[in-house]
């Protein structure tokens, strides 16, 4: 009876590390998943601000070369232009 007791409590204490050991080894495979996923992200997020910049720039430089050549352009076409170029701004 002792002896059959104690193969029970052996059995649940091996099956319970079995299974903490199973569950810190999802836990650790998911914090490694998120750190990877916030790094995908912060990196996707710099593209676009680099993207959104230079698309930015872009618009002022259209704007600018639109203004010269057209330098006899009224104040009013001049404030409308630069109305465009600030709305595009991001």
């Amino acid at each position: 009876m002792e002896l059959a007791s104690s193969a029970v409590a052996a059995l649940i204490a091996l099956l319970a590390t079995v299974l903490g050991f199973r569950l810190q080894e999802r836990s650790a495979a998911r914090r490694d998943r998120h750190a990877q996923q916030a790094q995908q992200y912060a990196e996707l997020r710099q593209v676009f601000v680099r993207f959104l910049s230079r698309l930015a720039a872009m618009c002022r430089l259209q704007n600018e070369r639109s203004v010269l050549r057209e330098a006899s352009a009224s104040k009013a076409e001049q404030a409308a232009l630069e109305a465009r170029t600030a709305v595009r701004r991001p």
